[in-house]
């Protein structure tokens, strides 16, 4: 099943991702085992400056994914990456087998299908697939999606590495 929260409240919307993050870490009700909660070997970083985060370009260009947080700097539990998905630009029906998604769109809107179950997810909407759920998305809106995406357990965002690595476009915020 999928959910879709709303709000005009971006502090509401982390504070939903950030809970929702916590629960599927500690269990879920769909697997039954929680996940092993144990201190990586090495510790940090605690901050990836958005300048220092890799942005590699997938599909084509269609796609530009920087990778924050995931195994290969020690997180261990999680995965955090910024997506920006061109208008018409679509995520093939796929599943990832050991980790669950939460996607919190910042602009855009997408069209998905969750479990055979289809969505719509616009700006401020946040998104959760449970673990190895079958799903699909492609962006809807006339301007690009760019989003947040949180993987638990890290894994599934290592495609993403496989593309080039491109410069950003635009300063990030708070550069």
């Amino acid at each position: 099943m999928a959910f879709v929260y709303g709000s005009s409240n971006l502090k509401f919307n982390i504070l939903i991702l950030a809970s929702a993050l916590a629960l599927m870490a500690c269990h879920h009700h769909e697997t039954g085992p929680s996940l092993a909660l144990t201190a990586p070997a090495e510790k940090g970083p605690y901050v990836v400056k958005g300048s220092e985060a890799p942005i590699h370009s997938i599909a084509g260009g269609k796609v530009l994914a920087q990778l924050f947080f995931n195994e290969t700097n020690h997180s261990n539990l999680g995965a955090l990456s910024v997506l920006t998905l061109q208008p018409g630009a679509g995520v093939p029906m796929h599943n990832h087998p050991n980790s669950a998604e939460i996607i919190y769109i910042l602009e855009g809107k997408m069209d998905m299908v969750i479990e055979g179950t289809a969505i719509s997810a616009s700006a401020g909407d946040a998104v959760h697939i449970p673990f190895a759920a079958q799903h699909s998305a492609k962006v809807s809106s006339d301007v690009p999606v760019k989003a947040v995406q949180l993987y638990v357990a890290p894994g599934p965002e290592q495609r993403f590495a496989k593309g080039p690595i491109v410069k950003p476009t635009q300063p990030q915020e708070g550069e």
